[in-house]
């Protein structure tokens, strides 16, 4: 894997409780799940999502009902660029978007590929 899922997720690999099949793009292995070639994979719920729907796998693969992981994920900001006021009003606008519900319309909208 090219980055860790989680602790858990290290040490049972590094235990040998299941292989791994590592490919260059996440389109790959989807594509070995549909044709059997693979039990299962690891992705990142959106990327997976979108490849569902690209690939029309809707009624061929199915998510596990709770993620293995967590994980946050972050916009960073250089200092040495002085972008404190963009930050804020990044901050300000996401906490906004996702009160209103434009943020999961965007999410949605990425997902269908609009």
């Amino acid at each position: 894997m090219g980055w860790s899922y989680s602790q858990e997720v290290d040490e049972a690999r590094k235990n040998n409780l299941f292989s791994v099949d590592e490919v260059t793009s996440d389109t790959r292995n989807f594509k070995k799940l549909a044709t059997d070639r693979l039990d299962c994979l690891v992705a990142i719920e959106l990327a997976g999502e979108m490849i569902i729907q690209q690939l029309n796998l809707q009624n061929v693969v199915e998510p596990a009902e709770k993620p293995i992981a967590l994980n946050d994920t972050y916009v960073v900001f250089a200092k040495s660029l002085n972008h404190s006021e963009l930050l804020s009003t990044f901050n300000t606008t996401l906490a906004d978007m996702k009160k209103d519900g434009s943020y999961d319309k965007v999410v949605a909208d990425f997902i269908a590929g609009n």
